[in-house]
């Protein structure tokens, strides 16, 4: 998720140990303790550095935004997912 000039992930993925092209869903989950990664994209292009522990006011608009999506999901619910075996 893109807030400002952050880049904030919940979670991290990283390339796996066989396969280094595949990363995402393909890649393994790697722990970071239920904080998510912050990247500041103006100075940092690359996204190498975690500015979390200086940049920590940026978790209350995170969870704002997180927020108002789950409201809208009791109003608007997503429709049900797509299936490959049910015809």
């Amino acid at each position: 998720m893109r807030w400002q000039h952050f880049r904030i992930y919940p979670k991290q993925f990283t390339e796996t140990d066989g396969i280094p092209p595949m990363t995402g869903i393909f890649g393994t989950r790697t722990e970071t303790n239920l904080y998510p990664l912050v990247f500041n994209l103006f100075a940092d292009h690359k996204e190498e550095y975690n500015i979390l522990a200086d940049h920590a006011f940026v978790i209350g608009p995170y969870l704002q935004i997180i927020a108002a999506y789950q409201q809208s999901l009791v109003n608007d619910p997503n429709p049900p997912p797509f299936s490959m075996t049910v015809f």
